[in-house]
């Protein structure tokens, strides 16, 4: 069991928050679809990227698995109030060409419609990711990760 389902169930972290990252850490990208409405969207603000429906969530969870097979997250702290959870992470990774890897804060917002996700916003400072990374600020991923 990893630290954020054993906190959900404590009551530190709330549970949707332990299952979102649960479903970003784990390696079946339907997984983390499925924590959404099915006119769900997520929103990558740093990268910038919207993804409308379970479909493209999907595929938006597995074309970061592709672009950064490292990728981590660990909560740092999360909360709900009411139809609303916030959680902060580390977000850490390589990413393709990179000399190093990088380690960010990273806040994402869930706005919850019936236990479901109907929004996730991500926030995160891309510029000191590619910083950290090696990368020249005008760095863009491959289009074939």
């Amino acid at each position: 069991m990893d630290t954020a389902d054993a906190s959900a169930r404590s009551g530190r972290v709330p549970r949707i928050a332990a299952a979102w990252h649960s479903a970003w850490t784990g390696e079946d990208p339907n997984a983390l679809a499925d924590l959404f409405t099915k006119d769900g969207t997520l929103i990558d603000l740093s990268v910038p990227y919207t993804s409308h429906g379970r479909a493209e969530i999907a595929e938006f969870k597995a074309i970061t698995e592709r672009l950064i097979p490292d990728a981590d997250l660990e909560i740092t702290d999360a909360f709900r109030s009411g139809d609303r959870v916030v959680i902060r992470t580390d977000y850490s990774g390589t990413l393709p060409g990179a000399s190093k890897s990088f380690k960010v804060q990273m806040a994402t917002v869930l706005e919850l419609r019936h236990g479901k996700i109907a929004v996730n916003t991500d926030y995160y400072d891309r510029a000191t990711m590619l910083r950290q990374s090696g990368l020249p600020a005008d760095w863009r991923p491959p289009t074939q990760p």
